[in-house]
């Protein structure tokens, strides 16, 4: 059945008398054209597996985050704060090339683990730092 033909389908249905059908023909109307609605287009775009694992990354960051963070390495950790930068400008290189085709989620994933565990011990040192100030 083609797009005129559903939606003259549609309309030509009693609402009240037919309503399940009437909202299943114009359910598959909105996906067929792309109206905006509940329902989502039958062709979606195909998941971007370095934003997934990016966003993993960022995740678990989150979860062990403590705020403060970044402002207390950057002013007395800045070799630490200089490799965090690095490691960010080598994700972007890296994503940037993979949508290209030009690298692997492999070596995107090994970018991450690195900008990760940088984290990880930025976090590390101010948390043992907040736990030294509150002892004295």
């Amino acid at each position: 059945m083609d797009i005129q033909t559903l939606r003259e389908k549609i309309k030509s249905l009693d609402p009240t008398a037919h309503k399940s059908l009437r909202d299943a023909l114009s359910t598959r109307y909105k996906r067929l054209v792309g109206e905006k609605g509940e329902a989502k287009p039958l062709s979606e775009p195909a998941p971007d597996p370095f934003a997934e694992a990016f966003k993993k990354t960022v995740d678990e960051i989150n979860k062990r985050y403590i705020e403060g963070t970044d402002d207390y390495i950057r002013k007395f950790h800045p070799d630490l704060y200089q490799e965090i930068n690095e490691a960010e400008d080598r994700i972007n290189e890296v994503w940037r090339a993979g949508l290209q085709g030009k690298a692997e989620i492999k070596e995107f994933r090994e970018v991450l683990k690195q900008w990760f565990r940088l984290h990880l011990r930025s976090i590390e040192i101010y948390s043992r730092e907040q736990k030294r100030r509150s002892h004295t």
